[in-house]
């Protein structure tokens, strides 16, 4: 299917496994170029070469916990002017209400929620000063024609 993204510079979080890699092989299909960030460094280079094998398309990762002190900071850095951020990292502790403490529940909930909010409040002001984030013309047209 195409939906008109070739081109586009995409920052997936949470992306060595899972959604996030299934996400990364999609956005790659369409020609997409990628920064994927998770915390294991080798599971990243694998699924860089994976994709870059089957689609040829620019990827590049930052392997950190973004729950890390300046990680949000150095991800966005690292990935440069990006067109589409995916959140996706972090792991909600699984079990019943009385097997997972209340330290736990919140550590999990922090990235999912602080973690992305953070993200996205240092990702959107660099879009929409280039015109994307939702807020350009073209990106207009572009739903119009979908």
């Amino acid at each position: 299917m195409d939906l008109n993204l070739a081109g586009r510079r995409v920052l997936i979080t949470g992306a060595s496994q899972g959604i996030g890699a299934a996400l990364a092989h999609a956005f790659a299909a369409e020609g997409c170029s990628l920064h994927l960030t998770a915390r294991s460094q080798a599971k990243l280079d694998n699924l860089r070469t994976e994709i870059t094998a089957a689609n040829g398309v620019h990827v590049s990762s930052t392997a950190i916990d973004m729950t890390a002190e300046g990680a949000i900071e150095k991800i966005v850095t690292d990935a440069g002017d990006v067109d589409v951020l995916v959140n996706n990292a972090g792991v909600i502790p699984s079990g019943s209400l009385s097997q997972i403490d209340a330290q736990t529940w919140r550590d999990g909930w922090s990235l999912k929620g602080f973690g992305y909010v953070d993200m996205m409040r240092a990702v959107y002001p660099r879009m929409k000063s280039r015109g994307g984030g939702g807020n350009s013309e073209q990106y207009r047209q572009r739903r119009r024609n979908l």
